[in-house]
């Protein structure tokens, strides 16, 4: 997968900066932004997963992503 490597860079980096390199890593496949934004939400889920101690922390999410 062409997005896992994104979070695993900014795993503990810059939240804007990971959400903006999952869009750029995925805008040459999903164009569309429906798609691009479940890139970005991926990505931040991903890096989540590599932090959290129990489930419900892998889905939280900031309140201005977009």
């Amino acid at each position: 997968m062409r997005l896992a490597p994104v979070p695993l860079f900014y795993a503990q980096g810059d939240t804007d900066a990971l959400l903006e390199n999952c869009e750029l890593s995925s805008v040459t496949t999903h164009r569309a932004a429906t798609a691009l934004h479940a890139c970005r939400l991926f990505g931040l889920l991903s890096r989540n997963a590599l932090s959290a101690q129990t489930k419900e922390e892998i889905f939280v999410t900031s309140d201005d992503f977009s």
